[in-house]
């Protein structure tokens, strides 16, 4: 199980990172917020589906793993509020 919790927070760093970028993008433009929207969600499903497996595999049930992921997905809307925030002044 300290796997699984292990993975879980591992992952919320990692989605904090993306919301980063996502934030910065979305700084710059709204084409290139929106293409890199669309790279970090092709990049993410996968991601998402084997944490999911790795959490399974932790002693997670199927449904406590999905809602586990979700909940490290609010970790995204952080780094983007994050970053829009930094770039206010910027702009």
């Amino acid at each position: 199980m300290v796997a699984g919790y292990l993975n879980l927070a591992a992952d919320a760093a990692h989605n904090f990172t993306d919301g980063l970028m996502l934030g910065a993008a979305f700084s710059t433009s709204w084409e290139v917020g929106c293409s890199s929207t669309l790279a970090v969600l092709f990049h993410e499903l996968p991601h998402e589906v084997g944490d999911v497996a790795i959490l399974m595999q932790a002693g997670f049930s199927k449904w406590q793993a999905i809602r586990a992921q979700l909940g490290t997905a609010v970790a995204a809307l952080l780094g983007t509020i994050v970053a829009l925030s930094a770039g206010k002044g910027e702009a």
